[in-house]
């Protein structure tokens, strides 16, 4: 996402349920609202959604090999349009270096749900490396907004704005290898659920005082708690973000507030995660402890592991 230098509308996301029979197989989709069309928009302002299909470029691309992007889409502004366009990256290390664009083209969306389809060829691998991290992939990506100087990769011949104020609604987004938009194919929810868990993992509160891991003090103002995973990642490591407020438990109800947490990088597996854990002071080393939120329902621990 650019303003290219000028200012962006008020953009909000969210899921939205269908009504039923609105697309066969679907429940929900994916909504995003703005409250105008943005002002003063750059050449290089763009705003899109995208997503990384893990090995993409090594299982799917390749000299005359292609693949078809289909999804159903809508908008209540008159003449919105949006475009599609693929990026092939062969990752950490791999040559060439800079991602390659794979242009593709736009569509003007009207106000009733309507199934889009668009068959690219990708590029060649010959001549080609991948890096030794095993992180390439092939980027599906849909551009909500395009300046000038973007138009060209969803083979558009002007710029587009949001327009005006109101929704853009997408669903049942596809990709398939080859030239032919198959019937979507929905996940069952523990299917789905298991994947996202190789990608991501979202500790948050269900109680004021909810706990998330258990662990042991090694001084009186740090400690390692060790979260475990039911679902392997894909990567060891990852990054950590936190909101809210955490606290140890020492034993009985003695609480220390938390001031840091982070990654123990010498202790990492693709099952579990050892934190370190700070505090101003208060602890014993040798003692167990628990990691918990502090008269806190909106905390959380946020683990990443996306290409």
């Amino acid at each position: 996402m650019s303003n290219g230098g000028g200012t962006l509308p008020n953009l909000t996301h969210s899921k939205q349920n269908h009504n039923p029979g609105d697309v066969q197989g679907a429940f929900s989709f994916y909504r995003l609202a703005f409250d105008g069309a943005g002002t003063s928009l750059g050449s290089g302002s763009y705003h899109q959604k995208e997503q990384l299909i893990e090995n993409g470029t090594r299982y799917l691309c390749g000299a005359g090999k292609k693949v078809t992007v289909s999804f159903w889409g809508r908008s209540n502004v008159a003449g919105k349009r949006i475009g599609v366009y693929l990026r092939q990256n062969y990752g950490s290390g791999g040559t060439p270096s800079v991602t390659e664009t794979i242009s593709g083209t736009t569509f003007t969306l009207t106000s009733i749900w309507q199934k889009f389809t668009y068959t690219f060829t990708t590029n060649t691998l010959a001549g080609k490396t991948f890096g030794s991290n095993n992180d390439d992939y092939l980027a599906v990506c849909i551009m909500d907004m395009w300046g000038s100087g973007n138009q060209t990769v969803v083979g558009a011949s002007s710029a587009e704005t949001f327009v005006a104020a109101g929704n853009l609604d997408t669903s049942e987004v596809q990709v398939n290898a080859g030239d032919q938009a198959l019937p979507f194919q929905p996940r069952s929810y523990d299917d789905e659920e298991k994947l996202c868990l190789r990608y991501n993992r979202r500790l948050v509160s269900s109680a004021s005082y909810a706990a998330f891991g258990v662990g042991y003090a090694i001084s009186t103002t740090q400690a390692k708690v060790f979260i475990p995973y039911s679902i392997r990642t894909r990567i060891i490591g990852g990054t950590l973000t936190t909101g809210g407020n955490l606290a140890l438990q020492r034993q009985g109800p003695n609480l220390v507030p938390v001031t840091t947490v982070s990654i123990d990088t010498g202790t990492q597996s693709r099952d579990g995660l050892m934190l370190t854990v700070s505090v101003a002071s208060g602890l014993v080393a040798g003692e167990a402890v628990s990691l918990l939120t502090y008269n806190d329902t909106s905390a959380f621990l946020n683990f990443d592991f996306e290409l």
